[in-house]
């Protein structure tokens, strides 16, 4: 079980010193399936794991209920990891230690190495690597995946995650979007690594395709804080979509897998900014992903 996995990653955590942690699992069900094993790992921790149910269905529901939960805590920041994540024993530190340099004021996004479950699924697992960053360079977008959020900014501006986003997804790019529009810098930490399980559901050209097209979609309908609407750009990306093409016919019949794949995955996305304009939604979270 994924969760189990990130749990027993935690045990072996090294706590920052002068930090008091705890921890908190949202299971976003109104049945309880999960709180036999949280509390296994509440006895096993040196800090205390709470277990929390949101029974409205949501991954933006989840978050805002750790937000409310971090809130109630008074805590200075919440740090987000997802259930299919572990962590490595240095990753709290890090995150720490960058966001006690900048009073924790900053969003700090870690580290994420993807790896793909079934063996014979490798060859797509470079397609699910993020690009390589210096540590504290700063970020226009970040994920809720490894991220740690200064709870006293986030307060201080209102800022949820939105709920209406709950089938589309994207959620986390719009709050970090509003985060960073609001003054609040978004920073990079190479060294808080966690590693992200993907399943073999996603390990394929039809899922990657639907992603990149999916971030199309938010670059061009206008849910981002530094990206409005604007037809010309809109109708430049469906060109580009369309030339880039040519491209892609080449990589093929050079039989260059790699690089056809890639250029496949720039004309989805490309092809999402000129949609996105005109309102176009997929709504992949309308079946609850149970893996």
């Amino acid at each position: 079980m994924m969760l189990e996995n990130l749990l027993e990653s935690l045990t072996a955590l090294v706590l920052p010193v002068g930090v008091r942690v705890s921890g908190c699992v949202v299971e976003n069900d109104s049945r309880d399936s999960q709180g036999e094993l949280v509390t296994r790992y509440d006895n096993r921790l040196s800090w205390p794991l709470a277990y929390c149910q949101e029974p409205h269905i949501g991954i933006p529901q989840a978050r805002n209920r750790l937000l409310d939960h971090a809130q109630q805590l008074g805590a200075t920041a919440l740090i987000l990891v997802d259930d299919d994540e572990e962590v490595t024993s240095d990753w709290l530190q890090a995150l720490c230690t960058m966001a006690a340099s900048r009073q924790w004021q900053a969003v700090i996004q870690g580290r994420v190495i993807s790896r793909v479950q079934n063996p014979r699924q490798q060859h797509y697992e470079r397609f699910f690597q993020r690009k390589p960053r210096p540590s504290g360079e700063s970020l226009r977008y970040c994920a809720s995946n490894n991220t740690l959020v200064p709870m006293a900014e986030v307060q201080r501006l209102g800022l949820r995650f939105d709920e209406q986003l709950r089938e589309v997804g994207g959620e986390d790019t719009v709050f970090f979007s509003a985060a960073r529009r609001a003054g609040i810098p978004l920073l990079y930490c190479q060294e808080a690594v966690v590693t992200e399980v993907v399943p073999p559901s996603r390990a394929n050209l039809r899922w990657l395709s639907q992603r990149k097209f999916r971030v199309g979609l938010m670059l061009g309908g206008g849910v981002l804080a530094d990206k409005p609407r604007n037809l010309l750009r809109s109708l430049a990306y469906g060109l580009r979509a369309l030339v880039g093409l040519l491209p892609l016919l080449w990589w093929l019949l050079r039989r260059r897998r790699e690089r056809a794949v890639r250029q496949w995955l720039t004309v989805c996305r490309d092809a999402g900014r000129l949609m996105g304009y005109f309102r176009v939604r997929v709504r992949p979270y309308q079946r609850v992903d149970g893996y």
